[in-house]
């Protein structure tokens, strides 16, 4: 049973693909993409750039900080045993030849998607 939307549907189709003349712009198009100035990708990548820099720099600040209260306030002799068991317990949890592959899939993941979402650089499947 046909609808009326469907016979809307089917009459956007055929006006789709109609062969309609092109407009005439008598050069219109052209004029204005010749007056447009070049793009600066240079300069929107500026901005990320100076944002990485003091996301980072503000994290090695605030790490340090808080390191050297913690140093003055703690004995860190036993949090230093206890993470050095951590370590190696992490170490030999990393010899299992399934967990690297799917540590290693993961990074080239990241890796992928990360070098996709660069503005500069786009990957085309």
């Amino acid at each position: 049973m046909n609808t009326q939307a469907d016979d809307e549907d089917a009459a956007l189709r055929a006006i789709a693909r109609a062969d309609a003349p092109e407009l005439a712009d008598e050069g219109f198009s052209r004029r204005v993409l010749a007056a447009l100035p070049p793009p600066r990708f240079a300069r929107a990548d500026r901005p990320a750039r100076w944002a990485w820099i003091a996301y980072v720099g503000g994290g090695l600040a605030g790490a340090v900080f808080a390191l050297t209260i913690i140093a003055n306030q703690v004995d860190l002799e036993p949090a230093g045993r206890q993470l050095g068991n951590a370590a190696l317990a992490l170490g030999s949890a990393l010899t299992d030849p399934w967990l690297g592959g799917a540590l290693s899939v993961t990074v080239l993941a990241l890796a992928i998607a990360a070098f996709s979402a660069s503005p500069r650089r786009r990957w085309r499947w």
